[in-house]
């Protein structure tokens, strides 16, 4: 069987086929996305033992584009049946048929737009996701480096450290600070260079702390050197973020 003759059986009248909206709510199996979650259904006396199913949870924004995807194939699928239709019609049915096809491009047209102001919107919520999760992570890494510039620096105040060693308190003190509570960029590279800066002053502090332990003479130097490269990292992809 051809196409075309599957496509008229399918859409037998094409004038007076619904414009999608039969398919509307609809969301095909291939379009759905989202997070898969384990849900277990506990065993009753004469119900069988214990099943587990994996279920795929979308979110709002998700749906709405799936849904107007659908829409938008059930609009070429549609635009196709006409177009196979009207080799065998006569001038009359021919001439509706073609202002069907014009209502339903006008139709797809608006839809594909619904659809890309739909993607955006998933592309938006995903980031705003990974936003939250950052924050959350470099706010737990910043703990470190705002802790050991403040030890180092009251070490220095009563005399335990020398003056060189300000040049690692400050710059651990200063980024943690601005790790912890500096506002978040809104793109995706702000916030992938926020979360590189937060390890690395982490790196950083970690290392400042063993060297302020003690790690030997030769230790110490080496212990020192990789730290200043790190607390110099963090300070870098901070300046870089803000641009």
């Amino acid at each position: 069987m051809r196409e075309s003759d599957s496509l008229k059986e399918s859409f037998p009248d094409f004038r007076t086929a619904p414009r999608g909206s039969e398919f509307r709510g609809h969301r095909p199996a291939s379009k759905v996305r989202g997070k898969k979650r384990r849900v277990e259904v506990a065993s009753l006396p004469g119900f069988g033992a214990l099943r587990t199913y994996s279920v795929h949870v979308t979110t709002p924004a998700e749906d709405q584009r799936d849904h107007a995807m659908a829409r938008a194939a059930t609009l070429r699928r549609e635009m196709r049946a006409g177009l196979a239709q009207l080799p065998s019609q006569v001038d009359d049915e021919r001439t509706e048929t073609l202002d069907a096809l014009v209502e339903r491009a006008e139709a797809l047209l608006r839809t594909e737009q619904e659809v890309d102001v739909a993607v955006e919107q998933v592309r938006l919520a995903r980031l705003e996701a990974k936003r939250g999760k950052v924050q959350r992570t470099t706010l737990y890494l910043a703990v470190a480096p705002v802790a050991v510039g403040m030890v180092s620096g009251a070490m220095m105040l009563f005399g335990a450290l020398g003056a060189v060693w300000l040049l690692l308190a400050l710059p651990l003190l200063g980024g943690g600070l601005r790790i912890a509570f500096g506002p978040l960029g809104p793109t995706p590279l702000m916030v992938s260079r926020r979360l590189r800066a937060a390890y690395a002053g982490a790196l950083a502090a970690v290392l400042t702390a063993v060297a302020l332990i003690g790690a030997g003479p030769t230790g110490e130097t080496v212990v020192v050197i990789v730290a200043a490269l790190a607390a110099a990292a963090t300070v870098a992809l901070l300046v870089q973020e803000t641009r």
